[in-house]
């Protein structure tokens, strides 16, 4: 299986490098006269990465079926159409309107003072990019569609090293059906379709450090973070730190599984007196836990990864005891069918975008959202801070996965 994955990836890179020099080509026939020469090739540009698209779609459609009858996942109940992830990006928008942005990155350049070749030298650059990314988009589309349209099936992350940090903590990672394919420009991770039981797919993000070099260690994870890993700190605790700084210690999550909330591995490297002190408080702060470093985390979540088969999985609501949460959750995962209007069926980012919308709607109407027992007023700051917050989800919607977009349709936010 890792085999087809691995030849499945060198055919993705191959059209993709092919369709960017077929880009760089026509790129090579702009003239200081950005708008006559974009108008000679630009149709022919466009033409270029939308083949690149549908070979994608279709390569990925091909093995993603022939990958499913390997595994035993039975067909999918309807067959995406490939053409339907070309002339479009991964946020939906015309690839014409985008590629278009070429010449006015050129033109804001030479505004700026570059010269015209340096200008349409990073302008092609960009394009370039781009078309990369358009390209991985179009695959990771009829990825998602073909996962969600095979019943009981999700998928598992698969690295193709060297990754970025944020990549490699979650190789190996069993998703559900529901839950976006998270990628960043020029990201290169697959998509393996699978079951939740199938644990023999899932890489281990130690063994994918323990790869790389030293030299290669530090530089996608820092000195710091490297040296705490390869002295036992759990990857993922030191990883999310770094991203999103320490834990205020007051949630219930961060109580429960001991989230660092004090010191941050540099902090401790300041004031470690030798590697065994800074080992040490590395354990004393929560970085090196008492169970060692485990792949997939200590930290299970709603993912449905325990010992019971997945039966533990959508135990929401303090603990499981609001039944209601969990009987969805159960029931969307049993039909491949969900209420995308349900908590207990949403991703976590779904979550948060109808938190801050329910959040709005309470202080539209005067209420305190903050407030449990209903009795404390709504302040000001109160009402800026959920406007604010929810004006901010919908500026970042487009850099968010689709069922969230469509979560906003259903709210009426866009």
């Amino acid at each position: 299986m890792l085999e087809s994955a691995i030849l499945h990836y060198q055919e993705q890179q191959q059209i993709k490098v092919r369709t960017m020099k077929a880009v760089r080509r026509l790129w090579r026939g702009m003239t200081d006269d950005f708008d006559l020469s974009w108008s000679r090739i630009g149709l022919d540009v466009g033409d270029a990465i939308m083949a690149g698209q549908l070979a994608a779609s279709m390569a990925a459609q091909e093995h993603l079926l022939g990958m499913g009858d390997e595994l035993d996942l039975g067909n999918p109940v309807g067959f995406a159409d490939p053409f339907a992830f070309v002339g479009w990006t991964s946020e939906g928008v015309e690839l014409d309107r985008v590629t278009r942005t070429s010449i006015v990155q050129a033109k804001q350049l030479v505004g700026a003072g570059v010269d015209v070749t340096s200008a349409l030298t990073q302008a092609g650059s960009w394009l370039e990019e781009l078309t990369a990314n358009e390209i991985t988009g179009a695959a990771s589309g009829m990825s998602t569609a073909t996962v969600t349209s095979t019943p009981r099936t999700g998928y598992v992350r698969m690295l193709n090293l060297p990754s970025c940090k944020d990549c490699i903590i979650l190789a190996g990672r069993w998703y559900r059906w529901n839950q976006g394919f998270q990628r960043h420009g020029g990201c290169d991770c697959e998509h393996i379709p699978a079951r939740e039981s199938m644990t023999e797919l899932r890489t281990d993000p130690y063994e994918a450090f323990n790869s790389l070099t030293k030299a290669e260690q530090d530089k996608i994870f820092g000195k710091a973070d490297a040296q705490a890993i390869r002295d036992g700190a759990d990857i993922y605790r030191v990883v999310n730190v770094r991203n999103r700084g320490l834990s205020d210690g007051r949630s219930h999550q961060a109580r429960r599984y001991g989230t660092p909330t004090r010191m941050t591995v540099d902090d401790i490297n300041k004031v470690a007196t030798s590697r065994e002190d800074a080992i040490r408080m590395l354990t004393q702060e929560g970085y090196i836990l008492p169970e060692g470093q485990v792949p997939g985390g200590t930290i299970r979540g709603n993912d449905g990864l325990s010992e019971f088969g997945g039966l533990m999985a959508g135990t929401m609501g303090r603990g499981g005891t609001r039944k209601g949460a969990t009987l969805s959750y159960r029931e969307a995962i049993r039909t491949g069918d969900r209420d995308p209007l349900n908590p207990a069926t949403q991703t976590a980012a779904e979550r948060r975008l109808h938190v801050a919308y329910l959040n709005w709607e309470a202080v539209k109407a005067g209420r305190n959202p903050f407030s449990t027992s209903g009795r404390v007023r709504l302040t000001t700051e109160q009402r800026d801070q959920v406007e604010q917050t929810l004006h901010a989800y919908v500026r970042n919607l487009k850099n968010e996965p689709d069922q969230v977009r469509d979560l906003a349709h259903l709210l009426g936010l866009i």
